[in-house]
C-alpha cells in the first residue's frame, strides 16, 4: 500500500494589531457570501466591460448579457445596475460588431423583461439611438453576403435585430408607436417584405413590425394603403408556397393581418378581391393539422431524454434541465421552431378570422358619462336571457367565404385539448413548455372565434339547431379536462364559448334541454362558486340562468329550477365582485320573472334573501361606482331592478 502524506496545519500567526489580514476578510466574505450576491457581482462584472476602452470588451460584454437574461433573477439585476442605459449608446458604436451585440442584448431583455423593461427602455431614451441606426439604412440597402468565416454579414444582422427590438418595443409601448409615427421610418420598411432580396427572417420581422404599428394607428395608414405597400402586400399572400414553406406560412398570415388592419377592418368594402384572398390564406394555414408533428416531436424528445439520462423518466430536479445530447438538441431545436411557426400563424389567422366575425358597428363606447348612460339604462326593462344575441351585422360577403370555407368546422378542430401523455413530454423540456403554451394560445383563440361567431352569426350560418348542440357537447367536456381547470385562460375561452352557444340554441328553444339532469349541472354550479376567476363565474352564472330560461318556460316548474335558484342567488350574496353580483341578480330575474314559477321562488325563500342583499348592495354601488368602468351600467341597472323584483313579487 502506497502512504499519504497528510498536510500539517499550519499555527494561526499572532496579530500585533489584532486586525485580520486582507486575505483573511476576503476569505471570510466568500464563505458568507450568498449565490444571489455571488451572481449580483458576477453580473457587475460584465457590466464593466460595457464601459471598456476596448471594442473586444464591449463586445464580449454585451453578448455575455444577450445569454444570461433568461436565468432567474438575471433581468432584475440588469435593471438595478442601469443596463439599459448604458447599452443605449451602444447602438451606435463606432464598431459593426458591438453595435450588433448591443442590438442582441437589447433585443433579448426586451423579451424576457416584457412591458416593464420595454417602458425602461423607452424611459431611458432608446428609442434615439435605436431609430439612428435605422436611419443608416433609409436609402434602399441590399444585404451583403456573408464571407465564409461568417454566418450573417453583421450589417444586415444589425438592421435584422433592430427591427425586432422596434418590434417589441412597439408591441408594449405606444409613446413607441408615436416615436416610429413622427420619424417617418415605415415606409423604409417596406422593400424588406421581399423574402428573396432579404431572406425569410428579415421579412417576417418586418412585417411583425408592420402588424403591429398598423393595427390602430391612422397616421401609418396613408404609407400602408399607398400603391407600393399595397403591391408588396399582395404580392405576398397570392404567392405560391415557397420550398421554405412554414416560413412563407407565416409571412402570409402577417401579410394578411397588415392588409385587415389597413382596411380598418372593412375588407369586404377594400378594392379587388382582397377579401377572397385573405380568407383563402387564412383557412389555407388554419387546416394545416399539426397533432401528428406535435405527437412525434414529443416522442422524439422523451426518447433523446430518457437515453441521456439512462432512464424511462425525469425527476423533478430534471424536468427543467437540458440533458440531451448537441446533435439531438439542435434537431429538435429546429423541428420546434418550425411548428412554433405554424402555430404562430394559425394564432394570427385565428384573429383575423375572429375580427371578421365581429359585427361592424360593435366598438367599445367610453364610459366617460357612464353614470347617466347607467341611469338611462336602469330605468328600461332588463333583456330577457333568450333575446339577448341581436340579428347578425356581419358583412354578407363574410358570411358567403365562411360557409364556402366551413370555417366554423375548420375552428372546431383547433378546439380539443393535447393528450396528456403528449403534454407531459414537452412539459419536461424547456423548448417544450413554450411550445406547449403556443398550443394552449391556439386553443383559447379557436375558442374565442366560436364566442364570437355563435354571438354574430345566424343559426343557419352555424349549421343549424344539431349542429350548435353537438359543438355545446364538445365545449362541456373540453370544460372539464384537467387542461382546462389548471389554464384559467383557456377555461374563460370556454365557458365564453359555452355562454355563446347556450344562448343560441335557447334563442332556437332547443327541446334537449328539457331532460337536464343535476348531474350534468353540478361541474358549473362547482365552477362558478369555486373558481378564482371573475370572468369564468360570470360566464358560468350566465349559462346556468339560460338553462334556467328555458327551464323556466315548462308549464309545470322543473325540479331544477330550486338548485339554479340557490346557485344564483348564492352567488348574488357572496360574490367578491360586484359586477359579478349584479350578472347574478340579472339572471334570477330573468329566471323567475314569471309568475308560474312562484312556487319555487318561495320555497327557497328568494324574496327575503333579496332583501338582505338589497341595502348591502345600494352601499357598494356608492362607494365603488368611479371604479366599476365598463360594468357600471349593468351594477346601476341591476340595483334598480332589485327593487323592482321584489315588490313584484311581494305583491
Amino acid at each position: 500500500m502506497g502512504k499519504v502524506k497528510h498536510k500539517r496545519q499550519k499555527p494561526q500567526k499572532p496579530r500585533p494589531t489584532g486586525i485580520e489580514s486582507v486575505a483573511e476578510v476576503e476569505q471570510e466574505e466568500a464563505e458568507l457570501e450568498t449565490p444571489v450576491t455571488r451572481t449580483s457581482h458576477a453580473v457587475a462584472s460584465i457590466v464593466d466591460k460595457l464601459h471598456s476602452g476596448s471594442a473586444e470588451e464591449r463586445e464580449c460584454g454585451c453578448t455575455t448579457i444577450a445569454t444570461i437574461v433568461d436565468q432567474p433573477g438575471a433581468v432584475a439585476i440588469l435593471l438595478d445596475l442601469d443596463v439599459v442605459r448604458i447599452l443605449g449608446p451602444l447602438m451606435v458604436d463606432q464598431c459593426v460588431t458591438v453595435r450588433q451585440a448591443a442590438i442582441g442584448a437589447l433585443r433579448n431583455l426586451s423579451v424576457v423583461g416584457g412591458y416593464e423593461v420595454c417602458d425602461q427602455m423607452i424611459d431611458n431614451d432608446v428609442m434615439t439611438p435605436l431609430i439612428a441606426i435605422l436611419q443608416q439604412y433609409k436609402e434602399q440597402w441590399q444585404p451583403e453576403k456573408a464571407s465564409s468565416k461568417m454566418e450573417t454579414d453583421p450589417k444586415t444582422d444589425v438592421f435584422l435585430q433592430a427591427t425586432h427590438l422596434l418590434w417589441n418595443l412597439c408591441e408594449s409601448n405606444q409613446t413607441a408607436v408615436s416615436i416610429v409615427n413622427q420619424q417617418n421610418i415605415i415606409p423604409m420598411f417596406l422593400s424588406t417584405l421581399d423574402p428573396d432580396m432579404y431572406g425569410f427572417a428579415q421579412a417576417i420581422a418586418t412585417a411583425q413590425f408592420l402588424q403591429i404599428v398598423s393595427e390602430n394607428n391612422p397616421d401609418a395608414l396613408p404609407v400602408l394603403s399607398s400603391t407600393e405597400a399595397e403591391n408588396s402586400l399582395r404580392k405576398l399572400i397570392s404567392s405560391e408556397f415557397h420550398t421554405n414553406s412554414m416560413q412563407h406560412v407565416f409571412l402570409k398570415t402577417l401579410a394578411s393581418g397588415i392588409l385587415y388592419n389597413v382596411s380598418c377592418g372593412k375588407l369586404n368594402t377594400a378594392k379587388g378581391n382582397v377579401l377572397t384572398v385573405i380568407v383563402e390564406v387564412l383557412m389555407s394555414i388554419i387546416r394545416l393539422d399539426t397533432t401528428s408533428n406535435i405527437t412525434e416531436i414529443a416522442e422524439k424528445l422523451m426518447a433523446v431524454m430518457n437515453a441521456s439520462n439512462g432512464t424511462s423518466s425525469l425527476s423533478e430536479e430534471d424536468k427543467d434541465k437540458e440533458h440531451v445530447p448537441d446533435v439531438n438538441h439542435k434537431s429538435i431545436d429546429a423541428e420546434i421552431e418550425k411548428l412554433h411557426n405554424i402555430l404562430s400563424s394559425q394564432q394570427l389567422a385565428l384573429e383575423i378570422i375572429a375580427n371578421l366575425s365581429c359585427s361592424d358597428d360593435e366598438e367599445w363606447e367610453e364610459l366617460d358619462s357612464a353614470e347617466s348612460s347607467a341611469d338611462e339604462m336602469a330605468c328600461s326593462e332588463p333583456e330577457n336571457q333568450m333575446d339577448m344575441l341581436s340579428p347578425t351585422c356581419v358583412p354578407t360577403e363574410v358570411l358567403s367565404l365562411f360557409a364556402d370555407h366551413q370555417v366554423l368546422t375548420e375552428v372546431v378542430k383547433k378546439i380539443p385539448s393535447l393528450d396528456a401523455r403528449i403534454a407531459g413530454h414537452l412539459s419536461h423540456y424547456p423548448k417544450g413548455k413554450k411550445l406547449l403554451k403556443s398550443i394552449h394560445t391556439l386553443q383559447s383563440r379557436a375558442l374565442n372565434n366560436v364566442n364570437n361567431m355563435a354571438s354574430n352569426m345566424e343559426p343557419d350560418a352555424l349549421g343549424g339547431l344539431k349542429n350548435l348542440h353537438l359543438l355545446w357537447l364538445k365545449l362541456t367536456q373540453i370544460a372539464v379536462t384537467e387542461t382546462a381547470v389548471k389554464n384559467e385562460g383557456i377555461l374563460e375561452a370556454v365557458t365564453g364559448a359555452m355562454r355563446a352557444v347556450v344562448q343560441r340554441l335557447a334563442q332556437l328553444q332547443s327541446p334537449e334541454f328539457k331532460d337536464v339532469t343535476l348531474q350534468d349541472l353540478n361541474f358549473l354550479f362547482e365552477m362558478g362558486s369555486k373558481c378564482n376567476n371573475a370572468d369564468v363565474r360570470a360566464n358560468t352564472l350566465r349559462i346556468v340562468s339560460t338553462i334556467g330560461c328555458m327551464l323556466a318556460q315548462q308549464v309545470t316548474p322543473h325540479s331544477l329550477l330550486k338548485n339554479i335558484g340557490l346557485f344564483l342567488v348564492e352567488l348574488a350574496s357572496n360574490d367578491s365582485e360586484l359586477w359579478v353580483t349584479a350578472e347574478a341578480l340579472d339572471g334570477l330575474f330573468d329566471v323567475f320573472a314569471e309568475d308560474h314559477v312562484d312556487p319555487i321562488v318561495k320555497e327557497i325563500a328568494l324574496v327575503p334573501k333579496l332583501k338582505q342583499i338589497a341595502p348591502a348592495l345600494k352601499v357598494k354601488v356608492q362607494q365603488q361606482k368611479k371604479k366599476l368602468g365598463e360594468h357600471l351600467p349593468i351594477v346601476t341597472t341591476a340595483r334598480t331592478n332589485l327593487n323592482r323584483f321584489i315588490k313584484y313579487k311581494n305583491s
